[in-house]
């Protein structure tokens, strides 16, 4: 067990790492071998034996793939909704604290959105149904000098065995991948020399081990795949337990203490009653005698099509094909036998029962792996109500999105605490401004570790409405409101598709106010109080860009101006008036505009009597004008 000078001081350590590592790899086989067998039929990559019947071809699975559509289907309906996340203050009633679990929140969703956790999320569900757990990890990305998140293929995870009951963090983990001699001799120049005496060809792959646990960090070599790699295990000290060579190949790479101080690693697994194990995996059974029998009745329905030809002799005479060749019907040629009393076809149909089998395997895989047909757009019986197609499906699938969403809540508040000892650790001090885009916090925020993450690393995770989908929580908030059960901002809130709660109510409240203002203004030209050019002039500064406030506030200062100019004092009736004030399409005095002077009167119509009343007012008026009786 080679191990450089420089690194002698975690000799010991990395020793108990590889033996460890070694000791999972020997007691975890049935778990991982369970895993490969729902990758291979996942992928595709199997098939299945037949008959050995000289000829026939291999066939692939040829039935419906219920297992890939179970596990896609299941992750993209739970993935069709991201949780929210929320970091308590110690001490709500200080505003100094509340500001700093706003910062912790913008912080980690700043570290969401750099990791694109929606993707990865979308990777850890289909683990989670396929293999009954998945691996979040937190590493510290030296070059841009923050945490990030990633996952890790659980089939090649070996985290601290746990019992069923047991809901907590590993505290150690290790990851075993393939690496080619060219690729570590790149990276790591200083094992080349030890890579080229035990390496006899460039295709050989060498299993790489990443260890962490709460004090310390390894990388180092375990040995060429399918040699040592699984068939050897060391004590303490480096001494070989078991193994059948006696050469050692492992060889510590780096070696580096652990500043965060905690495994930055989660491996949750589904919840199941005695051990681990995936919902796919009760289904393989089902599927692997559906696509045999699928394969089988592919060959006797092709039999049927292309039935065997029989060619009985007379008088025991073996019969002969006129000049050696039989020439294929579609042709056109005749055949010619002789010796033979009668051809005839063999017809091997399928039987019945096939298809009543196979839909009976299909019907029980689906069923059980909570995969409905109609998930596939296949709708059986008298089903009339698209609704109620909809709420069949959710029966069949709602318990474990509920299920799987609390998982994926609890892993991301250990991936929280996570990301804020690594950030502390490493970077304790330095300044960041990232881009918080997550939950519709579309904006930079700027903080340091230090300062955010010393008085607590605790947040809460949780999908507002889990075992949903975006279409039933948008039913279930309606009802809710309506009932008056549920106000509308904690609608929004626990609506998967409202980013930013606050920021929506406010936009409602402002369309709100510009539906009023241009009801108004309808209003106002319809009873002649505003005219409606200037109605049209908001409209068009509305459609150069301006807010409507804006634009109604433009238009108000220009009915001003025209109104000033109205107010400079009467037109003399041989005055022409200004263009500006003249009404033209509008109504006198609407807009601002002046009114027209009173056009000239002739004499009123002579009318007798009228004009013997007025005379006799006038002789009757005392002179002098006053009052009469004076």
């Amino acid at each position: 067990m080679p191990v450089p000078d420089r690194y002698r001081r975690y000799e010991d350590a990395w020793h108990r790492a590889v033996e460890t590592v070694h000791h999972r790899r020997l007691t975890d086989t049935l778990v991982k071998r369970q895993m490969m067998d729902v990758a291979e039929r996942y992928n595709n990559a199997i098939v299945f034996p037949l008959h050995d019947v000289e000829g026939e071809p291999e066939f692939p699975a040829l039935a419906a793939q219920i297992i890939s559509d179970a596990v896609d289907g299941f992750a993209t309906r739970a993935n069709d909704t991201l949780p929210s996340l929320w970091a308590p203050a110690v001490d709500p009633t200080a505003q100094s604290h509340r500001r700093r679990a706003e910062l912790r929140k913008e912080a980690w969703g700043a570290t969401y959105y750099e990791s694109h956790l929606p993707l990865r999320l979308a990777k850890g569900y289909r683990q989670l149904y396929g293999y009954g757990t998945f691996c979040l990890f937190v590493e510290p990305d030296h070059e841009a000098k923050r945490a990030r998140i990633v996952t890790r293929d659980p089939m090649l995870t070996y985290p601290e065995p746990m019992g069923t009951d047991e809901i907590r963090a590993p505290r150690d983990i290790a990851f075993v991948y393939g690496r080619s001699p060219q690729h570590l001799k790149a990276l790591y120049p200083e094992v080349a020399e030890f890579i080229d005496r035990h390496t006899t060809s460039d295709d050989d792959l060498w299993d790489v081990l990443e260890w962490q646990d709460a004090e310390h960090c390894f990388i180092g070599i375990l040995g060429k795949r399918a040699t040592q790699s699984y068939l050897r295990r060391y004590s303490a000290t480096g001494q070989v337990l078991y193994g059948d060579h006696s050469m050692d190949q492992s060889f510590l790479l780096r070696a580096y203490p652990n500043r965060a101080g905690m495994v930055t690693a989660v491996c949750p697994a589904a919840v199941t009653l005695d051990r681990m194990i995936a919902t796919v995996s009760r289904i393989i059974p089902h599927t692997d005698v559906l696509n045999k029998l699928a394969a089988l009745d592919f060959i006797a329905s092709e039999k049927a099509v292309f039935p065997h030809l029989v060619v009985l002799g007379e008088n025991g005479q073996e019969p002969e094909i006129v000049g050696g060749q039989f020439h294929d019907g579609r042709t056109g040629k005749v055949n010619l036998v002789q010796n033979a009393r009668t051809v005839q076809t063999l017809n091997l149909a399928p039987g019945p029962q096939t298809q009543v089998q196979m839909s009976n395997l299909e019907r029980a895989a689906r069923l059980s792996s909570g995969n409905p047909a109609v998930f596939q757009g296949e709708s059986t019986g008298s089903i009339r109500s698209g609704q109620t197609v909809t709420q069949l499906a959710s029966y069949s699938v709602d318990p474990r999105l509920k299920e799987a969403h609390r998982i994926i809540g609890y892993a991301l508040e250990v991936i929280n605490e996570a990301v804020a000892a690594t950030e502390l650790g490493y970077w304790p001090r330095r300044k960041y401004t990232v881009f918080s885009g997550w939950e519709g916090t579309n904006r930079h925020v700027t903080y340091r570790p230090v300062d955010i993450w010393t008085e607590t690393r605790k947040s809460v995770v949780a999908y507002p409405m889990p075992g949903m989908d975006a279409q039933n929580a948008t039913v279930a908030i309606a009802a809710l409101n309506q009932a008056r059960m549920l106000s509308r901002r904690t609608g929004m809130a626990k609506h998967p598709l409202v980013d930013n709660p606050d920021a929506e109510e406010r936009a409602l409240i402002e369309e709100a106010l510009d539906d009023a203002i241009v009801m108004s203004g309808v209003q106002l030209v319809a009873s002649g109080q505003m005219a409606w050019t200037d109605l049209a002039r908001v409209r068009e500064l509305v459609r150069e860009g301006k807010m409507i406030e804006d634009a109604i506030a433009q238009a108000q200062q220009e009915a001003q101006e025209r109104q000033a100019t109205a107010a400079q004092g009467p037109i003399a009736p041989d005055q022409v008036l200004p263009p500006g004030a003249m009404p033209g399409l509008n109504a006198p005095e609407a807009g601002g505009q002046m009114a027209l002077p009173p056009a000239e009167q002739g004499a009123p119509p002579s009318n007798p009597e009228q004009f013997e009343q007025v005379i006799a007012a006038l002789m009757a008026a005392p002179p002098g004008g006053g009052p009469a009786g004076g």
